[in-house]
């Protein structure tokens, strides 16, 4: 991945600066990344890069159209993304609010501002997710496939909103790699009781955004 200083600079600030906490650090987590990596790593060594440019991201929502996926009422078993259950309470439903504040404001905001920010060796081909990438997210089978995989992406994240840890907004982490070790197919899970969106208060609207920055 190819940034100035300046930007660099500039990420750590605005990461500094976030409201809630992240576990990209959760020992649990880091055992997940480390065995995606290896196999993602050995996928992507036919991979050509094309010009320098900023940097294209698609986000994909599967486990938030799936109501089997996250919680709509009180009493559920749904899945916390990171291979265990838990039984739905009133702050883990995802209500239609929270998710079109996810979908609509929060991570479209966060990519705007990272896209202004970092340039990469953008992919010529289309990017495709190794079978074992990503483990505990849904990843629809195109884009497995060598005749389809996903076109015109630099990076792909697949979303969730299972529960989190207290106090923490989110947690992610990368599915694989490319042959430099640039990430290109990443994770991240949301926890509804703690996504918000303000009409009138942006330092709230800043903390959503530069948490979801975070995570990218």
């Amino acid at each position: 991945m190819k940034f100035s200083t300046l930007a660099f600079a500039t990420v750590l600030l605005v990461v500094a600066a976030t409201a809630h906490n992240c576990i990209h650090d959760e020992p649990h987590l880091q055992e997940l990344l480390k065995s995606d990596h290896s196999v993602a790593h050995q996928s992507y060594r036919g991979f050509k890069a094309q010009a320098v440019g900023a940097i294209r991201i698609k986000f994909f929502y599967e486990d938030l159209d799936d109501t089997n996926q996250h919680c709509t009422a009180v009493g559920q078993t749904r899945p916390t993304f990171a291979g265990t259950t838990f039984t739905c309470t009133s702050e883990d439903v995802l209500t239609s609010t929270k998710r079109s504040n996810l979908i609509n404001n929060i991570i479209p905001a966060a990519v705007t501002r990272l896209q202004n920010l970092l340039s990469v060796d953008r992919m010529t081909s289309n990017l495709m997710v190794p079978t074992s990438a990503c483990s505990h997210f849904t990843i629809p089978a195109s884009h497995r496939t060598g005749q389809t995989g996903v076109s015109g992406a630099d990076f792909v994240l697949y979303v969730s909103a299972g529960r989190t840890n207290t106090g923490t907004l989110a947690w992610a982490g990368r599915c694989s790699s490319d042959q430099n070790g640039r990430p290109i197919v990443g994770r991240a899970n949301f926890g509804p009781q703690y996504i918000e969106w303000s009409a009138t208060d942006q330092s709230v609207n800043d903390g959503q955004i530069n948490t979801a920055i975070h995570e990218l």
